[in-house]
């Protein structure tokens, strides 16, 4: 190359415009090479092979002894879980079969172990079960604060896959990189879970190449990604969901709040209106149900919660924060709003109209 460089001054003129029309065309080759390979490799589509990297193979070695299956007295599989303590505390998303049941915890190395269900959560789809033999138990510890999942992090999953013949029982890794985060409610990665020409795999908890814990693994897949719930959500409920019990519940009856005259709020229970109240109330409901439009065109309903144009929504419609969206009003009005914040894993979301009400 350095001796076509330096015999360029003294070619004719036609050899030097060949030179460079080949050297065009072999960039343009190389581009295009860079690109076919990127699309055909796993990091262009956010998934590291997992035998490509040795330290990947390592944290699943010392994760995989903490992931266990969780069973209803034998007869159904509840959840895959990891334990996160050694004493045995295991956290695993919300399965209101766990309650009254005697639990059956399988772990990685094919031993048994009775636990039951301490607390549990189903806004953020978290439950605590605690293993009720003497441990130590193989565990895995949550990450710290300066270990958060960030954009294009790598991390993985481990699960169990369901055949014909039943649950495997060996655990199987699926790699892949943080797409999004919330911090620190949610983030979301590009592990798939499941598609129609495989087997079911269930998995629970999301690690960093290091091999700590990131979050877990909703039941609920809204839109086509994966969200998973912060650890750091799940360290702010851990002391709650130990004391055992619905969490959500407790939350609810302990709710104390204050209108605007100091009066303390009270939660009152729903009674059955008369047969004259019963039309009130639909014309009330139908008044203040709105429908909500993207540009792109897809639709879903609401309902306007307060006079300056609050309207709450569910969360799993891939809403982003401060996108424009359009409100189509009871009586055919439509009106401009945006988005101010969504949280998929608890499926709620909080919009506002922008134009001026009522």
């Amino acid at each position: 190359m350095r001796n076509i460089t330096d015999q360029r001054e003294a070619e004719p003129a036609t050899v030097k415009r060949i030179l460079r029309v080949a050297n065009f065309t072999r960039s343009i080759l190389l581009l295009l090479s860079a690109c076919v390979a990127s699309i055909a490799s796993p990091e262009a589509r956010g998934v590291e092979p997992v035998d490509s990297s040795k330290s990947l193979r390592r944290a699943f070695e010392s994760t995989q002894t903490a992931v266990v299956r969780i069973a209803v007295e034998e007869r159904s599989h509840s959840g895959v879980g990891l334990i996160i303590s050694p004493e045995g505390h295991i956290v695993l998303r919300a399965n209101s079969a766990l309650d009254g049941g005697k639990l059956i915890v399988f772990l990685a190395d094919g031993r048994r172990a009775n636990a039951v269900l301490l607390g549990w959560s189903a806004e953020w789809d978290v439950s605590l079960v605690k293993i009720t033999e003497e441990g130590p138990w193989p565990f895995v510890s949550m990450v710290s604060d300066a270990a958060m999942p960030h954009v294009n992090d790598v991390c993985f999953t481990i699960g169990y896959m369901f055949a014909k013949t039943g649950w495997t029982t060996s655990a199987e890794q699926r790699v892949g990189r943080v797409t999004e985060t919330q911090n620190p409610w949610w983030f979301v990665s590009s592990i798939r879970g499941n598609s129609a020409d495989e087997p079911f795999f269930d998995f629970g908890a999301v690690f960093n190449a290091d091999g700590k814990m990131l979050g877990s693994t909703p039941s609920f897949h809204p839109s086509d990604k994966s969200y998973h719930l912060h650890v750091r959500q799940i360290q702010s409920l851990r002391e709650e969901l130990a004391r055992g019990g619905n969490l959500d519940r407790k939350r609810l009856l302990n709710l104390r709040s204050k209108n605007e005259k100091g009066r303390p709020f009270v939660l009152a229970s729903l009674k059955m209106g008369s047969a004259t109240e019963l039309p009130k109330a639909k014309q009330a409901a139908i008044s203040c149900s709105v429908g909500l439009r993207k540009q792109n065109g897809d639709r879903w309903s609401g309902v306007i919660i307060s006079p300056d144009g609050w309207v709450a929504t569910c969360g799993h419609g891939g809403q982003r924060t401060r996108q424009n969206l359009t409100v189509e009003l009871p009586d055919g009005r439509n009106a401009a709003a945006h988005v101010m914040g969504a949280n998929p894993i608890t499926d709620i979301a909080l919009v506002k109209i922008k134009d001026e009400g009522p």
